[in-house]
Order: structure tokens, then sequence, then C-alpha cells
């Protein structure tokens, strides 16, 4: 399927261009096309932190969300994928103010939380929801801050099918209820629409541009005023 099938027409209405921020709405929704950096969660978040980081980093591994398939591992420096994990748990810990939820395949899951505990993380639930057929996947969920503890689950997300719905964010908004949420590989935000629901304000940073284009559309489409930031 080639790319304008996969998105639609939101890249014909939506033309956007790599280093574009955007804010969307009443709550200044931020979203930035972008690869995952420290400069570019600067520029997205300024001095902003998150009550929760919501993301679904790439997995090193040949089934899901394959990390080799999203940035082309040919292309990458050694141990590209483990300096990945290792930016992504410094920018859990500057950007979180309560808690940190990522979804992943538990082998990389493993490394990450190595690096989550260097930086501080105390880990408070790991869930093990289902992601097609692939049984080796989790749900990490923890704080950097002393004293905040995981809410009351009002359910348990162990077996529960995750792919292709809405089921964690779901699970999270309702349990957690952040006022704001960051996810530093938000796609197309597919995951916002239970947090921009619940009133959520929504961070989010992605480099390909038609993905970025697809919220555009998605804000477009519930009517609010979507303004470029740079």
């Amino acid at each position: 399927m080639d790319a304008e099938q996969m998105y639609g027409d939101a890249w014909e209405k939506f033309p956007i261009q790599p280093g574009e921020l955007y804010e969307a709405g009443e709550l200044k929704h931020r979203y930035i096309c972008a690869p995952f950096s420290p400069k570019a969660l600067e520029l997205l978040m300024v001095e902003e932190k998150a009550d929760l980081i919501y993301t679904d980093p790439p997995w090193d591994t040949r089934i899901a969300n394959d990390f080799r398939k999203w940035v082309g591992m040919d292309k990458l420096p050694k141990n590209g994928f483990d300096n990945l994990l290792e930016g992504v748990a410094a920018s859990c810990k500057k950007y979180s103010s309560k808690w940190v939820a990522i979804e992943m395949g538990i082998r990389g899951m493993e490394v990450l939380n190595e690096k989550l505990k260097k930086y501080g993380a105390k880990q408070l639930n790991m869930f093990f929801p289902k992601y097609g057929t692939d049984t080796e996947y989790c749900l990490w969920f923890g704080t950097f801050q002393e004293g905040v503890q995981a809410p009351e689950w009002d359910d348990d997300p162990n077996g529960k099918h995750s792919e292709r719905g809405l089921y964690i964010p779901n699970f999270l908004a309702r349990n957690c209820k952040p006022n704001s949420v960051l996810d530093m590989f938000v796609g197309g935000a597919s995951f916002w629409p239970p947090f921009v629901d619940a009133g959520a304000r929504c961070f989010g940073l992605e480099f390909n541009k038609r993905k970025i284009a697809n919220i555009s559309q998605y804000f477009s489409r519930k009517g609010y005023e979507i303004s470029k930031v740079r």
C-alpha cells in the first residue's frame, strides 16, 4: 500500500514539513515533525512536564514495530538501539511529573528498564496484554517521583488484546486521569482520543510528516483551530 492510500487525503490538506511545530485547540495540544532527540523534545515541551508519559518506542525485534524498519538499522551507528533507549530513559526522567507507561517487546523492555532504574525510576506495575499472536509484549508502568503510587486499577490488562484498539489508552486515561500526556513516538496519534476526550493536553513527537498530517486532520475534524508555531 502506498503512502497516499495509507494516509488518505490528510497529506493533501496538511502538507507538513520537517521541523514544523503545531498547536491545536484551546488546550494548545502540541506536536512536532522531528526525529526523537533532546533538541526536538526541548522545542516541543519548552519548560512543561507531563503527568503521564505514555509511549511505544521502536522494538529491536523481528515482530511488530521493528526498530530496523523504523529507522533503517544499516544507517545507524553501532549500538544505535541502545543509545536510543538511553535517550528515552533520560527524557522520561526529565519530562515526567508523575507517571510513565511504556508499551514494548519484553526483550527491549528489559534493556530499557535497566536504563530507567539508572535514572531513578521505580517500577509500579508490569502488565502483559496481547499484541496479535506475540506473547513477548508488555506494558511497564512506573514513576520517578518519591511518594507517587500506582492508581487503584479498575481492570486487569493482562491478556487483554491491545492491537489496533484503544483498550490500553482508555485504561490509562480512565485510571490515571492525567492533565497532560507526552508521547515521544506518537505516530498518527491513534492513541490520543481517550486522553483528548478526557480533557488532557497532549504533546507528541513524530518524524514521519504524513503521520503528523494525520494528527492535524484529526484535530481539524474535531473543529479545533490549528496554528503553526514554527
